[in-house]
Order: structure tokens, then C-alpha cells, then sequence
């Protein structure tokens, strides 16, 4: 739980006027951003590096696809994502439409 600091507000914008005002607003969320990642608050994307499609990988794609195979079927075959397998798809034209 973040620290509730209201009363800090009300002190520092009457002393220093708005423009002191707002660079301690700007610090203050700066560094409860830094808190809450440091503690582990906010899960970040795991990065994941981006692989070719090799030549087997696309006949089997055009094979499953021919065969009226779902795209998610076909994803966990290929361990691709649903969209990666999708993109490469369209982009070879062939078509996925109408399928779960």
C-alpha cells in the first residue's frame, strides 16, 4: 500500500506556488513508480526473442491449413503464438478465417 501523503500537498502548495507545486508532484510520483516496480508491483512483459520460419514449419502450416485445422490447433503444433500464426498465414495467403 502506497503512503497516503494529502497533508504534504496542502503544506507544499501554499508555501511554494504552483510551479514548486508541481515539480514536487512530478518527483513524489517518480519515485513511488520506482517503489512499486522495485517491490515488484507491475509485472513487465517477458521479452521473447523473435524466430525465423523454417521451411519445414511452413509446409506443415500450409499442410494443417489445407486440412481445415483451427489456428490455435495449428499454433501449439508449430509452437508459435495465434497470432504469429495467423500473420504468417495472410502473409503467405492462405487463409485461416472461420476457424476457433
Amino acid at each position: 500500500m502506497l503512503p497516503y501523503l494529502a497533508p504534504a500537498f496542502i503544506l507544499f502548495s501554499t508555501a511554494g506556488g504552483p510551479d514548486t507545486f508541481m515539480a514536487f508532484l512530478l518527483d513524489w510520483f517518480q519515485l513511488q513508480t520506482f517503489v512499486i516496480f522495485r517491490m515488484g508491483g507491475y509485472k513487465m512483459a517477458k521479452n521473447s526473442k523473435r524466430r525465423a520460419w523454417t521451411s519445414v514449419q511452413v509446409r506443415e502450416l500450409k499442410t494443417l491449413a489445407k486440412k481445415k485445422t483451427p489456428a490455435a490447433r495449428i499454433a501449439k503444433t508449430l509452437k508459435r503464438t495465434v497470432g504469429a500464426t495467423r500473420q504468417k498465414a495472410f502473409s503467405m495467403g492462405l487463409s485461416l478465417d472461420s476457424r476457433a
